[in-house]
């Protein structure tokens, strides 16, 4: 049976219909950012040697591939590398305009699933309606740039290709027409292919760990404590790996949980979600105080796992990827319910104040239980 080729000219498998939305008041109200789909069922590399020596060894033609004949095939080489940056663009790309009556985002959904295979589509199944949420009721948007792709190696049926970039997001401004940009996100990720059915589909694809020229690959960062009475000894330290690694994590974690939390007793302090004061100055600024500190954590567990940051830790064991993961998420939530809470919201009391801020507690409640799972680490 012939597959259907997509309109960008990429071929792939006919689609199926999304998932149901989540509850809301089930303490989801997602964003989803540089993790959240991209680390969809995502195995942490292990790779050795450096990223740019990798990629130079790929884009210079060195890159140990095998597969005789296959290897050599300008045509295979061309539908392999196409489709792995198809699918970093399309899972990487959507927005309000492709929400229908539902709030769901079947072109989108249509788009990544040409380009995967059923395995990999079971995990996107899984994270589709977070996106689909994060759009429907924070008006997020995203989109993608690739900066370079390689064919790492390629047999009959098996490929891998190395793709690096930047994922843009941004959020309607509550205040005047426009949106507010995030700064963006470079990613750098091993793509995984498999020949299905005659076809090359995406099957699995994972952060690759590297290194930057000049940049310390062990570094502590400043988040976390250097007293040696804050760090045990038994840890081993100075390896950066295992245990010393999750420990450095949590105590990110538990540093940046201390202002989340005053920010927190203030809303609750103010009454959230019901109407503020409106000549309290400090209840007033509480969102704001939240957004930041929330920020702060987020930005702090996104330099740790970034190799090219001068506050690398590690990449996150085992052991806690999915909790930094899920970290991260409900702090992109609290993020984009703070920046649609229209500043007269904070007191006012129309039912849209009153369902902005009751957005803004959902996601701040769901952080709270998040941040609740570091406290045997930290």
């Amino acid at each position: 049976m012939a597959v259907p080729r997509t309109h960008d000219g990429s071929v792939g498998r006919t689609s199926r219909s999304g998932s149901a939305l989540l509850p809301v008041l089930s303490a989801v109200f997602a964003v989803v950012i540089v993790a959240c789909l991209l680390v969809l069922g995502m195995r942490y590399a292990d790779a050795s040697g450096s990223f740019g020596d990798r990629v130079g060894e790929v884009l210079g033609g060195d890159s140990g591939a095998q597969g005789g004949s296959t290897q050599d095939d300008p045509r295979t080489r061309e539908l392999v590398l196409s489709q792995a940056n198809q699918f970093m663009i399309r899972i990487n790309t959507y927005g309000p305009s492709d929400l229908d009556k539902q709030d769901k985002m079947p072109g989108y959904v249509q788009r990544v699933r040409e380009v995967i295979t059923p395995k990999l589509d079971v995990d996107f199944e899984k994270q589709v309606t977070l996106a689909e949420q994060s759009v429907a009721q924070a008006g997020l948007a995203r989109s993608i740039q690739l900066y370079a792709s390689g064919l790492e190696s390629l047999d009959t049926d098996i490929a891998t290709v190395l793709v690096t970039g930047a994922i843009s997001q941004s959020y309607p401004d509550p205040v005047k027409d426009g949106r507010i940009e995030y700064e963006p996100l470079v990613f750098r990720y091993e793509v995984r292919l498999v020949k299905t059915d005659g076809t090359w589909l995406v099957d699995d694809f994972s952060p690759v760990k590297g290194e930057v020229a000049g940049e310390p690959t062990d570094a502590v960062p400043s988040d976390v404590p250097t007293d040696p009475a804050t760090v045990d000894p038994s840890s081993g330290a100075q390896s950066g790996a295992g245990s010393d690694v999750v420990q450095r994590y949590g105590q990110i974690v538990a540093k940046r949980a201390v202002s989340i939390s005053d920010a927190v007793t203030t809303l609750d302090t103010c009454g959230f979600p019901a109407a503020a004061d409106a000549g309290d100055a400090t209840c007033a600024g509480a969102p704001d105080a939240l957004a930041s500190a929330v920020r702060t954590l987020n930005n702090s567990l996104a330099g740790a796992a970034n190799p090219d940051s001068r506050v690398f830790v590690g990449t996150p064991p085992a052991a806690i990827s999915d909790l930094v993961r899920a970290t991260q998420d409900a702090a992109d939530s609290v993020l984009a319910a703070s920046a649609i809470l229209d500043p007269s919201c904070v007191s006012g009391t129309t039912s849209r104040c009153a369902a902005q801020r009751k957005a803004l507690v959902s996601a701040v409640d769901n952080l709270v239980t998040g941040l609740s799972g570091w406290e045997s680490i930290s």
